[in-house]
């Protein structure tokens, strides 16, 4: 009896890779793959009052009012300063019973 291609031998394992998966066609898109440059994202520049803008534009969207508009007088506000230090916060937090 002829041996079939398609059955492997006994306590054997065969696994055929046809089409995209086959080895020739991995090579080849792997060749071709490494001439191409690597796409990335860039984030654009912009200026920091472009992105107090935004930010602005973020918190209007989540809480529907403007953090930059005094909630007494209704009058433009800006940013005079950010706080990142957590033992300032927490401080001013303290001070002000919250």
């Amino acid at each position: 009896m002829a041996p079939r291609s398609h059955i492997p031998q006994r306590g054997k394992q065969s696994i055929r890779y046809y089409g995209a998966y086959a080895n020739s066609v991995r090579g080849k898109l792997r060749k071709r793959q490494e001439g191409e440059p690597i796409p990335t994202v860039l984030e654009p520049v912009i200026s920091s009052e472009a992105f107090r803008r935004n930010w602005a534009r973020q918190i209007q969207k989540v809480y529907e009012v403007s953090p930059l508009v005094c909630p007494h007088r209704k009058k433009e506000m800006r940013v005079v300063a950010v706080i990142e230090n957590a033992e300032v916060i927490r401080r001013i937090l303290e001070h002000l019973g919250l």
